[in-house]
């Protein structure tokens, strides 16, 4: 479980890779699973605790632009 501190844009690599399943877990406990597929992208929030599965048989491959500044971590890893 993590969360970014700073916006990104997530691109899912195609041509014969994998899936990705991104699981949001909210302030009250439940969760928001949205699957993105090869050749789609997605914005990620900022400071919204979640993780990320590879849901297929082949590797999923992510592409990640940050929008962010000198000194601030990319990830913050919660326990």
């Amino acid at each position: 479980l993590h969360k970014h501190p700073a916006p990104m844009m997530v691109y899912v690599q195609s041509e014969n890779f994998g899936s990705l399943r991104n699981t949001q877990v909210m302030s009250n406990g439940s969760k928001i699973e949205t699957i993105f597929k090869p050749d789609e992208a997605f914005l990620k929030e900022i400071d919204v605790p979640h993780y990320g599965e590879d849901i297929s048989n082949k590797p999923t491959i992510l592409w990640v632009t940050v929008a962010s500044v000198e000194g601030l971590p990319t990830t913050i890893f919660l326990d």
